[in-house]
């Protein structure tokens, strides 16, 4: 029996199709490339589209100071270690809610359950 394989393009449409589904306003990658009209980046190594952060976050934090806008802004955005493995490790920690409680620490991990 030969094994079926599935083509990148397809795999790509079901996730942008599922997102949808979740409200992600979806958009052509070079429509907001570098140098166009629509641009959200400098250049391709800008990984992150600091507009779109900053605006979730005030989106998510409407109450909180601005400058407590802007430290989360700075805390999600640069890392620490020149480490790949230690970035993504205190990246993931910062999911995690430390609470103290009847004298002991507990941890709460903020996850997002999908149905």
């Amino acid at each position: 029996m030969t094994p079926s394989v599935i083509a990148e393009s397809v795999v790509e449409e079901a996730t942008l199709d599922w997102l949808r589904d979740f409200g992600y306003n979806i958009l052509y990658g070079p429509d907001i490339a570098p140098e166009e009209v629509r641009s959200e980046r400098s250049s391709y190594q800008d990984v992150i589209l600091d507009g779109r952060l900053r605006a979730a976050i005030d989106k998510l934090n409407p109450t909180i100071p601005a400058d407590a806008r802007e430290q989360a802004f700075k805390k999600l955005t640069r890392t620490e270690s020149s480490s790949l493995f230690m970035n993504n490790y205190d990246f993931h920690k910062m999911g995690e809610l430390s609470m103290t409680k009847c004298g002991r620490s507990a941890s709460i991990m903020f996850r997002t359950m999908i149905g």
